[in-house]
């Protein structure tokens, strides 16, 4: 009987550490923001100078719990750099599924030339495409 009853007091104190180990990493922050995993780019191979180039951006959330905010567009030289930030919305469990997603983004006021279109996304992913902007 008195085995049972330290076993029963230690099984217990291991499910309150576990507990309270699992409640302390429950109440740290969560990443609020991080860019989304990124398929494909796909968009025109020219456009007329003056024209603006719709471009579809296709990839990932990481689950259900992100949700698509903004795609920022930097430009460097003959390169456009798009990349799709994503904001956390909740912190409670969600089911571990990619969630698809496609984001139209348009380019104008590209001076002519052939231009790289480049999609940056979470880890290494990157997708490119080329855009000629005839004059």
């Amino acid at each position: 009987m008195r085995l049972g009853a330290v076993l029963s007091g230690a099984l217990t104190g291991l499910v309150l550490v576990g507990c309270a180990h699992a409640q302390a990493r429950r109440e740290e922050a969560p990443v609020a923001h991080r860019l989304a995993y990124v398929d494909e780019v796909k968009g025109p191979a020219s456009v007329r100078q003056g024209t603006a180039a719709s471009f579809t951006l296709v990839g990932s959330l990481p689950d259900p719990s992100w949700e698509l905010v903004a795609v920022e567009q930097v430009r460097d030289g003959r390169c456009v750099r798009l990349s799709p930030w994503l904001r956390r919305t909740t912190d409670e469990p969600v089911m571990q599924v990619l969630v698809p997603f496609e984001r139209q983004v348009v380019l104008d006021k590209l001076a002519p030339g052939r231009w790289e279109v480049q999609a940056v996304g979470f880890g290494d992913g990157l997708a490119t495409a080329a855009l000629e902007v005839r004059p």
